[in-house]
């Protein structure tokens, strides 16, 4: 028999309290990445999703069950973050994807790091390539940095992303166009050899 999150959270508002651990084990992973997105550092970030999971295991019996758990923890995720994110400057994320300067603004392309291992210069390129996209990611305002990250990222929907940071569709759009041009223009720069991507 299959169990959806929703039975495994009541199970533990039964008294099974061993059921959390299988939504640790299945969130964990999202719940790091997304922490490292906003704050840029792995140690604090780790630190989080422990923080992360004690408040929602305290505040399980406030969830209600007509809700996705994944948008209610991501939600606790998002806010719990941002309190200790807002005030720095840069952040390093790890974004796995990039934007082709050549294509659309909605055209994606993946960093295939591991096919590269082979040449080293393709493999140094590679490399560079994409610890100049962390910086970029990271000099996007927090706001919309958040919904980068949820929305291209993580592949969550606008209206899902909408609802972890209690946003409306259409700001939610508006917020990723904004990101996604800052990320383009400052990439094109870049690889058009003009400067670097995230310089003020």
């Amino acid at each position: 028999m299959e169990f959806r999150d929703n039975d495994f959270v009541d199970a533990v508002n039964k008294g099974d309290i061993k059921k959390f651990d299988k939504l640790i084990d299945k969130y964990s992973d999202k719940i790091f990445r997304l922490s490292y997105g906003i704050v840029g550092n792995a140690q604090e970030a780790e630190d989080m999703v422990q923080e992360i999971f004690m408040k929602a295991y305290k505040n399980l019996s406030k969830f209600r069950g007509d809700a996705n758990f994944g948008t209610w923890l991501y939600r606790i995720t998002v806010n719990h973050c941002l309190g200790k994110a807002r005030g720095k400057k840069k952040f390093k994320t790890a974004p796995l994807e990039y934007i082709d300067p050549q294509g659309s603004p909605n055209e994606y392309k993946t960093i295939e790091i591991e096919d590269m291992r082979y040449n080293p210069e393709e493999n140094f390129l590679g490399r560079e390539l994409k610890e100049k996209l962390f910086g970029v990611i990271g000099s996007i305002p927090v706001e919309n940095r958040m919904v980068i990250i949820l929305r291209d990222i993580e592949e969550y929907s606008n209206e899902e992303v909408g609802k972890m940071l209690n946003l409306s569709v259409p700001t939610v759009k508006s917020r990723l166009h904004r990101a996604r041009v800052f990320v383009r223009e400052k990439m094109e720069k870049y690889l058009r050899g003009t400067g670097e991507p995230y310089a003020v």
